[in-house]
C-alpha cells in the first residue's frame, strides 16, 4: 500500500492528465448534454451554497435554495444589508473556483482526496436534505453525492486522485463557461429577472458592476492557477 501510495504521489502529472482526458471524453461523447447536465446542477449548487455559507458567516442566514431544470439557482438568505450583502453576492462567485481550489489541494495526496470525495459527498447529501426543497435538480445531486461517496470510500488510489482532479478541472471549466455571468446587471432565474450578484456588489459598494465582475474573474484565475501550481511543484519536489 505504501508503495502505490508513493507511485500516485510521484506521478501527479499523470493524475492531471488522466483527469483531463476524462473531462475530454465527457465533454465530446455522444448525448454529453445527458452526461453534463448532473455537473450543471452540480456547479450551480456550489454557487448557491457559496451564497448560503457567505450569509451564515457574516451573522445572516439561509433559508432554502431554489434550483431550476434551465440550471439557475436562487439562495434565499437574510443579512443586515451594506458591505455583508455584497460579500454574500461573492460568495456565490467565488463558491465553485473556491472548490477547485480546495479539490486541487486535496488531491495532492492519496489521503486528502479520499477525505475531499467523501466531505464532498456528505456536504452534497446535507444541503440537500436541509436546504433543497423539491425541483428536478434533487435526484440527479443526490446520484453525484452518493456516487463521490462510493469513490471515496471503495476506490482506490489512483482512482480517488483522478476523481477529485475531474471535479476540480470540472468546476475550473464551469467558473469560465458562465463568465458572461460577471458582467451582466441582471440575469433570468426561472424566467424571472433579477439583479446579478456584480449588481448587488456595485449597488451596496458603489463602483460599475463591471468592474467588481473583473475582480472576482482575476480572484477566482488566481485561486485555481496557484493550486494547479502547487500541485505540479508537489510533483516535482518528490522526484
Amino acid at each position: 500500500m505504501e508503495r502505490e501510495i508513493r507511485l500516485v504521489q510521484k506521478n501527479r502529472g499523470l493524475a492531471l492528465g488522466a483527469a483531463l482526458l476524462v473531462l475530454w471524453g465527457l465533454h465530446h461523447m455522444p448525448y454529453r448534454g445527458v452526461m453534463l447536465y448532473p455537473l450543471m446542477l452540480f456547479d450551480t449548487l456550489m454557487h448557491e451554497m457559496g451564497h448560503g455559507l457567505t450569509a451564515l458567516l457574516v451573522g445572516g442566514q439561509l433559508h432554502r435554495l431554489d434550483l431550476f431544470s434551465d440550471g439557475s439557482g436562487l439562495a434565499h438568505t437574510a443579512t443586515s444589508g451594506g458591505w455583508k450583502t455584497a460579500l454574500v453576492a461573492a460568495g456565490g462567485l467565488l463558491g465553485p473556483p473556491f472548490m477547485a481550489a480546495f479539490a486541487f489541494g486535496a488531491a495532492q495526496t492519496p489521503r486528502g482526496a479520499r477525505a475531499w470525495l467523501v466531505g464532498m459527498s456528505l456536504f452534497i447529501l446535507a444541503t440537500l436534505a436541509f436546504f433543497v426543497r423539491g425541483g428536478m435538480a434533487w435526484p440527479f445531486l443526490l446520484v453525484i453525492g452518493l456516487v463521490l461517496l462510493v469513490l471515496g470510500l471503495k476506490g482506490n488510489t489512483a482512482v480517488t486522485q483522478v476523481s477529485t482532479l475531474v471535479v476540480a478541472c470540472e468546476l475550473s471549466v464551469l467558473t469560465y463557461s458562465r463568465s458572461d455571468y460577471l458582467f451582466m446587471p441582471s440575469a433570468t432565474v426561472n424566467g424571472v429577472i433579477h439583479t446579478s450578484d456584480v449588481g448587488l456588489i456595485a449597488r451596496a459598494l458603489h463602483l460599475p458592476y463591471w468592474l467588481w465582475g473583473i475582480c472576482l474573474g482575476l480572484l477566482s484565475a488566481l485561486l485555481i492557477l496557484w493550486e494547479i501550481r502547487s500541485f505540479l511543484r508537489a510533483t516535482r519536489q518528490l522526484q
